[in-house]
């Protein structure tokens, strides 16, 4: 059987959840359908699991690759992937310290992976330095809801400063956000206005280091203002 060696950038979708950063670690290959994946690393059978699953959609992750550079016009960067699939008839087995499975996989919603696949690569974009690219992405991800909101934070983030604000304001679905890097920049600019109990409720979705600490600062900053609140009232009684 010839296998096909993939070539992997940044994953940001298993078929069904989030992968963790340790799947990065696998060698991954397929071939007529069915995958198999090893590593050096000491990780457990679940992360092992997870890591066939992600090599069983190379296909389709490719193929949503094509469907959104046929749409932009623009080739799409191979370090960014997005899938949301499914997986029927999954199996497993151990060989020769390689982990193999078969599987289906099909995608029930195309536009809705495209949508999350432009808005993750302007995001890829814009912290590259790419800016010149990334309008046909973002007027992408902007047609659907359940990339819009992310497209948006990415706006915000590039917008003159004293306009950010408003923007979110006016157009911002907080609760539509996925991305990790887009709670963190509309976080960052509800702090500047103070806003902390929106950042602590925003950031606990967010599992990034960033997140991480600005929850923390908001933490710190609204226990430090309600107790000054709290000694302005006490001169009334």
């Amino acid at each position: 059987m010839k296998w096909f060696i993939a070539s992997l950038g940044l994953l940001s979708q298993l078929a069904i959840a989030s992968e963790p950063p340790e799947l990065s670690r696998f060698e991954k290959e397929i071939s007529d359908g069915e995958a198999r994946v090893r590593t050096d690393s000491k990780l457990p059978s679940q992360a092992w699991q997870k890591a066939c699953r992600s090599a069983l959609t190379l296909p389709l992750r490719a193929e949503v690759r094509e469907r959104l550079s046929e749409r932009v016009g623009l080739s799409v960067p191979g370090e960014v992937s997005f899938l949301r699939a499914d997986i029927e008839k999954f199996n497993s087995w151990n060989e020769s310290g390689w982990l193999h499975c078969t599987g289906e996989s099909q995608v029930s919603d195309w536009s809705l992976n495209i949508a999350g696949l432009s808005v993750r690569a302007a995001w890829f974009l814009v912290e590259q330095g790419e800016l010149k690219q990334i309008k046909p992405f973002l007027k992408e991800a902007l047609s659907h809801s359940y990339s819009s909101a992310d497209a948006v934070a990415l706006i915000a983030k590039l917008a003159p400063e004293q306009q950010r604000l408003n923007y979110l304001d006016a157009n911002l679905n907080g609760k539509a956000l996925t991305m990790n890097a887009a709670k963190y920049a509309v976080s960052s600019i509800w702090f500047s206005d103070g806003r902390w109990q929106s950042v602590i409720d925003l950031t606990s979705s967010c599992d990034s280091v960033e997140c991480r600490q600005l929850k923390l600062n908001a933490e710190e900053q609204k226990e430090r203002e309600d107790a000054e609140k709290a000694d302005d009232l006490s001169s009334y009684f």
